[in-house]
Formats: C-alpha cells, structure tokens, sequence
C-alpha cells in the first residue's frame, strides 16, 4: 500500500504519493508531480531545495514578460483568459480562431473567439459575402 499525501496534482488531479517527486510553488502552495510539468528528477530534486521555484502560472503573473522566452512543448498549457492551468485531465478547451490562443471552455464568451479578439473586432467593417 503507498503512503498517500493529502494534496492532488494541480495539473492530473491525482494524488501525490510519498514516494513521488513533487514540486510545491512558494507563490500560491500549490502541488504538482515532477512528471506532469515534464521536469527530469534530477533536476526536480534540485528543486525540491529550492526556496524560489514558481509554476509556470505564478510564473506568468511574477514575470508577464515570461512568455517571450517559453518553449510551450514542455510546459503546461495555461489559460490566456484567467492565467490559470489548463489540467488536461480536468478542463475542456478552446481554441480561438483569431489568435489561436488556448482557453478555458468557462472563460470564452463566445464559443469560437476570445473575449481579447471580440473586444478588438471591427464588426462595422466587416462584410457579410
């Protein structure tokens, strides 16, 4: 029998085992397994120790100009909207179609185009063919 944590990953909502390798944020406490933000064990043990390691998420709102310099095939997706996780376990998508950005289902006001991009819109020069 494993010895269970009481926490669940932020990004698969599965519980954290003792004997995993987890990674707490020191911004918002929250808990993620080493594997789920694609992090090597050597390095997420390097970590653990580590009294200043962020999520991308807080990442995100310490550091806004953070996202230049982000390889996003190895970090999670996070919300344009609310600037939060996007659990691929837990959440449903969209995409929108003018900016392609990825967004919570919740956070979209429109099914298709963000709230950012219909904002923007110029619905008086668009032409109806």
């Amino acid at each position: 029998m494993h010895k269970v944590l009481r926490e669940k990953c932020e990004l698969c909502n599965k519980q954290i085992y003792l004997h995993d390798i987890a990674l707490v944020c020191h911004y918002d406490s929250k808990i993620y397994h080493a594997k789920c933000l694609k992090i090597d064990n050597t390095i997420a043990l390097e970590l653990q120790d580590s009294p200043d390691w962020f999520c991308p998420c807080c990442l995100r709102t310490i550091f806004p100009f953070f996202d230049a310099d982000i390889d996003t095939d190895l970090t999670p997706n996070i919300c344009k909207s609310c600037l939060k996780l996007i659990s691929p376990a837990r959440s449903q998508t969209q995409t929108c179609l003018i900016c392609n950005d990825t967004f919570h289902m919740s956070c979209m006001q429109n099914p298709e185009i963000c709230k950012a991009c219909l904002k923007n819109f110029d619905f008086d020069n668009c032409k109806n063919d």
